[in-house]
């Protein structure tokens, strides 16, 4: 019943997409509805099926039908009205960005989240969200940037300095990061190796006792 409804409100959405721009038309594909299914039963799985599953349905269908293009919505709507519960439209709210990045943060099987803006500033209040809750997951990261943003060209390809020297600053910061944990792996081992070498110099000494007794 669940699985039948999410596909008949799936069809519903690329069919109220047909018409829309070209680059708009084929926003949304099976890769999304593939990442769905396999969303909702992974957080049924976590929770040991004791979870909510239509709040588990509801969120995920924000994480993979929302962008550019909002199409959870619709299909919520549509799901609930499959499924004869047109109360859950309300009972459940769309969750927050925050509560997604989270969840986001916290799961390292998920799907990734693009972070689309038009200025660093989004970016910036991203790392920032990382960085407080970094202290709770334990997990390392690193930002980059995929395209540029406007007033980073001056004109055609001509970049602007501000943005060479974002691009130098962000190299030199990952190569010195990525330096040091292989100056860190090649200190380890340096060790491990001193301690084996001196256990076999225990070994030989005593060996030579033995045969001198």
């Amino acid at each position: 019943m669940i699985i039948e409804s999410l596909s008949q409100a799936y069809y519903d959405l690329l069919e109220n997409m047909r018409g829309a721009q070209p680059d708009q038309e084929n926003y949304f594909g099976l890769r999304d509805y593939y990442s769905l299914i396999k969303g909702i039963v992974r957080d049924l799985v976590a929770k040991k099926n004791e979870g909510d599953i239509y709040e588990i349905i509801r969120r995920q269908l924000k994480v993979n039908f929302d962008g550019v293009l909002d199409g959870s919505s619709l299909m919520w709507q549509h799901f609930c009205a499959y499924i004869n519960q047109d109360h859950l439209f309300d009972q459940h709210k769309c969750p927050s960005f925050d509560s997604l990045l989270n969840q986001t943060l916290d799961n390292r099987t998920g799907r990734y989240l693009m972070l689309i803006a038009n200025s660093e500033s989004t970016i910036d209040y991203a790392e920032h969200f990382y960085s407080s809750s970094s202290t709770k997951t334990q997990h390392w990261s690193t930002n980059i940037g995929g395209s540029s943003f406007p007033g980073d060209l001056l004109s055609g390809n001509t970049y602007a300095e501000q943005y060479n020297y974002r691009v130098l600053m962000d190299v030199i910061l990952y190569a010195e990061r990525m330096l040091l944990s292989f100056f860190v792996k090649w200190v380890m081992s340096m060790i491990i190796f001193m301690i084996f070498s001196i256990k076999i110099l225990l070994f030989q000494q005593e060996r030579s006792i033995v045969e001198l007794l």
